[in-house]
């Protein structure tokens, strides 16, 4: 009896010890899933915002991007949005919104779009805030062209990039915030950590489950327990595979 309560004593702590670990992470890995920002050039940039301006930052191979958003005039509605991206880029579009315009529940009407030295990007329109599509006065949709024609494998990051119209918008309006993770990968890995652990905790539930009314008294083979316990295994592999590339 002394010896089980040493055992117990002796593992109590190691158990903390990794209950501990466990939480940190998991703290660590939501911090991570529920950030907002959004995606550019598909590399996820951070949203920070302060009370004069809101910027979007984030990194990838070819340098630091950073985007920064900031009311100019709160009516007319002005809007700047500053593009510092890599390879010393820095472009400035400028968004003035209708003072009267049809702005309702997935419409936003704006009066024009100017680059950093005046010139008219987009004329008035409409930003379907929804699908985060360009319209044009008539409320038709604009298709833009591919504005920058990169080869693949090569930096995009060019003297003559080009920031399409429903990009800015997109910015300015901060209708394209989104949350880091992917839920759907996230829900898939808890599915099945949960039936994985619903099967560690009761081997033969989906074994008896699988034959009821069909089997009396049903047994499992030994094939079946060695795929089981391989099984215990791969679950939380998987799911925690997908945990990351929900991330990514």
């Amino acid at each position: 009896m002394k010896e089980t309560k040493n055992v117990l004593s002796k593992s109590l702590p190691l158990k903390l010890l990794i209950s501990v670990i466990v939480l940190a992470l998991l703290a660590f890995y939501f911090k991570i899933f529920f950030t907002t920002g959004r995606y550019f050039r598909d590399t996820f940039i951070k949203k920070e915002t302060s009370s004069s301006e809101t910027q979007y930052v984030g990194k990838n191979k070819y340098g630091n991007i950073k985007i920064t958003v900031k009311e100019l005039s709160p009516y007319p509605k002005t809007v700047t949005v500053v593009y510092e991206l890599p390879n010393n880029i820095k472009k400035e579009h400028t968004v003035t919104f209708k003072k009267d315009g049809n702005n309702d529940s997935s419409l936003l009407a704006f009066e024009n779009i100017k680059d950093e030295t005046g010139n008219i990007v987009f004329a008035g329109g409409y930003y379907d805030k929804d699908a985060g599509l360009l319209l044009d006065e008539k409320q038709y949709p604009v298709f833009e062209e591919n504005l920058t024609v990169v080869v693949e494998g090569q930096n995009p990051f060019v003297a003559d990039h080009k920031i399409s119209p429903s990009t800015t918008l997109g910015f300015a309006s901060s209708t394209a915030d989104i949350h880091r993770g992917q839920y759907q990968l996230l829900i898939a890995a808890l599915i099945i950590l949960a039936i994985t652990l619903i099967d560690i905790k009761f081997p033969l539930f989906f074994f008896t489950f699988r034959h009821i009314g069909t089997v009396d008294n049903p047994q499992p083979s030994e094939l079946y327990i060695i795929l089981q316990k391989i099984s215990w295994f791969l679950g939380p592999a998987i799911s925690i595979i997908l945990m990351i590339v929900a991330i990514i």
